[in-house]
C-alpha cells in the first residue's frame, strides 16, 4: 500500500470510528476495507503521462454530456498514481459524473473523497458539488492561484441510504472555462450505529459480505 493510500485510510478510520465509538473492531485492516460499498481511484484507465483524455464512463461512474476528463500528470500530480479526474472538461459547459448506489441496510453512510483546486486557477472556477438524487449535500472550492501543483485535502459528507437505488453525483460548478477542481480516491462506507448494526451483520451473512470485501482495481 502506498504512503498516500495508507494516510487516506488512516484518516478514514479516525473520522468514521469516532462516529461509531461504541463499536470495537477486533480485526480491522481499515474502516474503509471493512465497510466500503465501493472505492474508485480512476487509475484503471490508460492515459499517457503528461496528457489527458475524455471518457463517458470510468470505474462505475457515468459522465454527463461533457464527459469526464481523466488526467495523468498533465496539469498537476494525482493523489493516487497515475490518474485523477476533472469535471470542467471542455469550456462548453460544466460536466458531472454519477452512479447508482443502494444501502445494504437502511442507515447512515459516509462519502470520503480527495479534492484539489486546479493549480493557478481561482476559487470561482474550482467548485465541486456532491449531490444525492439531485439534492446538494456538499460544496467545496478553494483558491489555487498560488499553487504550482495540486494541494490535496480529505473531504467527507454524511447521508442516509435506504434499500432503493439513489443517484450519487459529483458536479463541477462555477465558471465554465475548461479548468476546474480535481477529484481522486472516492470511497462510500457504511457507518455502523447501534440500531443498524444487527441488520448490517445479517446482510453480511445473507450475502452482502462479498460487497464489503472485494479486490478493487488499482495499479498501486
Amino acid at each position: 500500500m502506498s504512503e498516500k493510500k495508507a494516510l487516506f485510510r488512516s484518516a478514514i478510520c479516525g473520522v468514521a470510528l469516532s462516529a461509531a465509538a461504541w463499536f470495537t473492531l477486533t480485526v480491522q485492516p481499515s474502516y474503509a476495507d471493512a465497510f466500503a460499498m465501493f472505492e474508485t481511484n480512476f487509475d484503471t484507465v490508460d492515459v499517457p503521462f503528461g496528457t489527458h483524455i475524455f471518457v463517458s464512463d470510468i470505474e462505475g461512474w457515468t459522465g454527463g454530456p461533457e464527459q469526464i476528463e481523466v488526467q495523468n500528470h498533465c496539469c498537476g500530480a494525482p493523489y493516487s498514481e497515475p490518474n485523477h479526474v476533472e469535471l470542467d472538461t471542455n469550456g462548453i459547459a460544466n460536466s458531472s459524473m454519477s452512479r447508482s448506489i443502494i444501502g445494504i441496510v437502511p442507515g447512515p453512510y459516509r462519502l470520503f473523497w480527495i479534492y484539489s483546486p486546479h493549480p493557478l486557477i481561482p476559487a470561482n472556477s474550482n467548485g465541486i458539488q456532491v449531490l444525492l438524487d439531485g439534492v446538494p449535500l456538499q460544496t467545496v472550492t478553494e483558491d489555487g492561484t498560488n499553487n504550482l501543483d495540486t494541494e490535496w485535502s480529505f473531504q467527507s459528507v454524511d447521508f442516509h441510504l435506504g434499500t432503493t437505488p439513489a443517484t450519487l453525483t459529483f458536479a463541477a460548478i462555477g465558471d465554465v472555462d475548461g479548468v476546474g477542481g480535481y477529484i481522486d480516491n472516492v470511497i462510500l462506507a457504511f457507518v455502523p450505529e447501534p440500531g443498524s448494526m444487527s441488520l448490517f451483520l445479517t446482510a453480511l451473512v445473507a450475502g452482502g459480505f462479498g460487497l464489503m470485501w472485494r479486490v478493487r482495481p488499482s495499479r498501486q
